[in-house]
């Protein structure tokens, strides 16, 4: 066979017959999601227009610096419009450091503007690479508790065409 450039296979040379191969890979990893805890946040008896303030911990398990941004349009199916969220901070870059990982406190502050269950599913992407971690919120929003101060009304006998006026009184239980 013929020989291959840079391959000399005269027994007599001083020259070791080996080729030097040069071999370069490029890729990337996924590497692992970017970890919150708590993995959901419920926060409860919260009073109609109350802000509350709820904290998650997200933290990096990656060997490489990974980014993160609340993505703060966006709507999950079953977003309540009555619950307000705002996120400090709202973007930030989580360093390198293997399984212990990087980790930022998150401050979230909701505010329920009707009462009952609400719920919202936070967003937040990941850079450069990485899946976008997925945080679910529920706030119990309670509302005005009214009661009668009166058992009950007696309008005795009213002949037809009389009007008879009672005061009706209402008290609210509730803070709202």
């Amino acid at each position: 066979p013929e020989a291959m450039p840079g391959y000399d296979d005269d027994p007599t040379d001083d020259v070791d017959p080996a080729l030097e191969l040069g071999l370069r890979l490029v890729g990337r990893g996924q590497g692992r999601d970017l970890l919150s805890y708590p993995s959901a946040l419920i926060g409860s008896d919260a009073t109609k227009g109350e802000e509350v303030t709820l904290y998650v911990t997200l933290t990096n398990p990656n060997a490489a610096p990974r980014a993160f941004r609340w993505e703060h349009e966006h709507v999950g199916d079953g977003d309540d419009d009555a619950l307000l969220v705002g996120v400090e901070p709202a973007e930030a870059q989580l360093e390198a450091r293997g399984e212990l990982g990087d980790s930022v406190e998150l401050a979230l502050t909701v505010r329920g503007e009707a009462a009952g269950l609400l719920s919202r599913e936070l967003l937040f992407s990941v850079a450069p690479f990485g899946n976008p971690v997925i945080l679910p919120l529920q706030l119990k929003v309670v509302g005005p508790v009214l009661a009668i101060e009166a058992r009950r009304l007696d309008f005795g006998l009213v002949p037809l065409g009389e009007t008879r006026v009672l005061t009706l009184t209402f008290r609210n239980l509730g803070k709202v």
